[in-house]
């Protein structure tokens, strides 16, 4: 129990550090950028280092490596795709072909399982990215036969 109560202790100390180094070089940074005015050069001198300017992403290309495998129980289709730099989320739009589609939004891991209801139809899935910049265009659409 009194190892846990220092441990507690010392990782308190040093989050109070870590906060104070991380203020006084806020301030530090605000005072050299106030005082070179935007200068390269005096910010450069001060010992601290220059920031790039922030690029807009652009737009998001589609996803790649779509790819739909038939799972163990009946009807369970298993979907993974590639990540895609920048993406906040995906939709994964499905459907029996010839009917309505359905869309859902999926954020976390790229794997999602689905269980189809209509066993020996053929269903297509496709995805889009979705970012700070919009929406990719969709992926090349994967047709599969539920089992």
């Amino acid at each position: 129990m009194a190892l846990k109560s220092a441990l507690a202790a010392a990782v308190a100390r040093k989050n109070r550090s870590r906060g104070k180094y991380i203020q006084a070089l806020n301030q530090r940074g605000s005072y050299v950028q106030a005082e070179s005015g935007g200068n390269k050069q005096a910010i450069v001198s001060s010992a601290l280092g220059v920031q790039r300017q922030p690029k807009p992403v652009g737009i998001l290309p589609p996803p790649r490596g779509l790819t739909v495998e038939v799972g163990t129980a009946r009807g369970e289709m298993i979907i993974t795709w590639d990540k895609v730099k920048h993406s906040l989320m995906y939709f994964l739009e499905y459907g029996v072909e010839g009917a309505d589609s359905e869309i859902l939004g999926l954020t976390g891991r790229r794997k999602k399982t689905l269980l189809l209801p209509h066993l020996g139809a053929t269903y297509h899935f496709r995805l889009c990215a979705s970012g700070t910049s919009g929406n990719s265009p969709w992926s090349p659409t994967v047709r599969r036969i539920a089992s």
